[in-house]
């Protein structure tokens, strides 16, 4: 079993499950060296869309100002993300919002991994970025002002999360993974 591997298979995605997803595609793992923690190398693949099989290699990186700005063209029309931002935010889901101010949030979010010992990588020079948070260090929840909402993302998720993961098995938490949109 490898140890210490992030794989954006999945949301919540950990070592098993990865593993288990890549016997079962039979996916081609391309590795990579951690320059910024030289204890471990880390394994890291991005599976392409399109093709299923295609992989490049990801670097981790501190540049959350190019991060960041992959994330806002990547979301630039995601009504979801605004959605979540708005709700993180405490502001109302009528209030009229800036695409400048949902940026700064998601600049904010970013950072915060960043700052807080999660992982921060990108792929192709910035064309495609993602953002973890590594077993231990996950970031406190930001409960919104909506009490369903917080039932259903907060409360609801971590009893599934119980259900499914062995007691004290802690895992990757997938925060944000974007790519830029691509000219014709």
């Amino acid at each position: 079993m490898v140890n210490d591997v992030f794989f954006p298979c999945s949301f919540h995605a950990t070592i098993r499950s990865a593993e288990k997803e890549i016997d079962r595609k039979n996916i081609k793992i391309q590795e990579t060296t951690n320059k910024f923690n030289k204890k471990q190398r880390v394994l890291v693949m991005v599976v392409s869309a399109v093709t299923g099989k295609h992989t490049l290699p990801v670097n981790l990186t501190c540049d959350v100002e190019r991060a960041s700005k992959t994330l806002f063209k990547a979301f630039e029309k995601s009504y979801a993300n605004d959605y979540l931002m708005k709700k993180f935010f405490h502001v109302p889901i009528t209030e009229k919002v800036s695409r400048a101010r949902i940026n700064a949030m998601i600049h904010y979010y970013t950072t915060c991994y960043n700052d807080l010992n999660g992982e921060v990588a990108e792929a192709n020079d910035f064309d495609a970025v993602a953002i973890w948070s590594r077993p231990g260090c996950h970031l406190p929840a930001t409960l919104s002002d909506d009490e369903s909402f917080n039932k259903i993302f907060f409360d609801d998720l971590t009893a599934r999360k119980h259900e499914v993961m062995p007691e004290g098995m802690d895992y990757y938490y997938l925060y944000a993974i974007g790519e830029r949109p691509q000219s014709p």
